[in-house]
């Protein structure tokens, strides 16, 4: 009888594993037809998007999609033409849901930036935001929150700028113009403590969900300030002593730091997969982490584009001056001394301005959502 039950519990395990297989979602890749447009559609399972690539009289109309996977496939249902002299968009109807391409000329743009009449169909999938100042902290002119929260680096501390409440938040007595290594690790700001000439044992840890400050003191290790933070995987942020050529580990929600990089035993770099690299080279050049995702931008020459495969989409018709954040479908940038998000559901939203942007602002913007 014991072994019955076995045999049996066993084949429940293969039973549940052959279920698992024939149902879990797959990579997938077709080709169909509406009227007179042939969609390629395409399913990335490891990220969760749909990526579609729309032909029409020569030209390539992309969309991407990000969604759970879906039994069904063939997800467009319908396709409009809306066209004015020289522009044309399609109009691609996904699960009851309106998603614009546009071509001005031979260059896709965001219809976002479409004007009279064309911009009049799809207004109602751009919202309105504030135009005008709603609020002023400190140096800081405030046109829109959008739900974020803002820690903008005032030479001794933060600005802390939200919906709710905005504040100074004061870390050191000395200016620091440079907060060279300031860095966001999943919900914390950590800051290293500038009063030090040469190196620091010591970071300040904002956490931003509560506000709690903290410390964080390394005993018998020092840091050199020629230093960068490489990026975060899981609960682990990593570092690279350039002048000592070490490379660290630190969590920060637990004050734990490891060596686990040295010239002579080599360390480690994540570039999609973890990968062998020398403390020589992380420390000539700056080795940041790779990881694949949905959303990705491009700034170049001024213009600020979003990437879908080979294809590049204008969002903005200003002169972007630095891409600060990106955050899923969000990218957060400069023009000029004011802070600007993009995301396709709403469009080009001026934030902040803050005139001492105007001189300095890298490592200085710091966005929680």
């Amino acid at each position: 009888m014991k072994k019955l039950y076995i045999f049996l519990a066993l084949l429940a395990i293969f039973f549940l594993m052959f279920l698992i297989i024939i149902f879990m979602p797959r990579d997938y890749s077709i080709t169909y037809n509406i009227d007179d447009y042939q969609i390629t559609e395409t399913f990335n399972r490891n990220l969760g998007y749909y990526t579609f690539l729309i032909e029409y009289e020569g030209r390539i109309f992309p969309i991407i999609y990000e969604a759970r996977a879906s039994r069904n496939r063939r997800l467009i249902t319908k396709i409009e033409k809306i066209y004015d002299e020289d522009i044309i968009c399609l109009s691609a109807h996904i699960r009851n849901q309106m998603h614009p391409v546009c071509y001005l000329g031979n260059d896709l743009i965001s219809f976002h930036l479409l004007t009279g009449e064309l911009r009049d169909y799809f207004q109602n999938l751009i919202p309105e935001h504030s135009t005008s100042i709603i609020n002023t902290f400190g140096s800081m002119q405030i046109y829109n929150y959008l739900g974020a929260v803002y820690f903008v680096w005032n030479y001794r501390g933060y600005y802390l700028l939200s919906e709710e409440y905005n504040r100074n938040i004061g870390l050191i007595n000395t200016d620091d113009y440079n907060n060279s290594l300031a860095f966001k690790v999943n919900e914390f700001l950590i800051t290293p403590n500038y009063e030090r000439n040469h190196n620091f044992n010591e970071l300040f840890v904002i956490n931003t969900r509560n506000l709690e400050l903290s410390s964080f003191t390394f005993e018998d290790i020092e840091i050199s300030y020629n230093s960068y933070f490489q990026g975060v995987l899981g609960r682990y942020v990593y570092l690279i002593d350039r002048r000592n050529r070490l490379q660290y580990r630190l969590n920060i929600r637990r004050n734990n730091i490891e060596l686990i990089g040295t010239e002579t035993r080599g360390g480690r770099w994540y570039n999609n997969g973890w990968e062998d690299a020398s403390l020589i080279r992380m420390s000539n050049q700056e080795l940041l982490f790779v990881q694949d995702r949905v959303h990705n931008f491009e700034l170049y020459e001024g213009s600020l584009y979003y990437l879908i495969n080979d294809f590049k989409v204008l969002i903005s018709n200003q002169n972007v001056r630095s891409i600060i954040y990106i955050d899923n479908d969000r990218v957060y940038y400069l023009v000029d001394n004011v802070l600007y998000m993009f995301s396709n559901t709403t469009g080009e939203v001026r934030l902040m301005s803050n005139t001492e942007w105007h001189f300095n602002f890298q490592n200085k913007i710091f966005i929680f959502n």
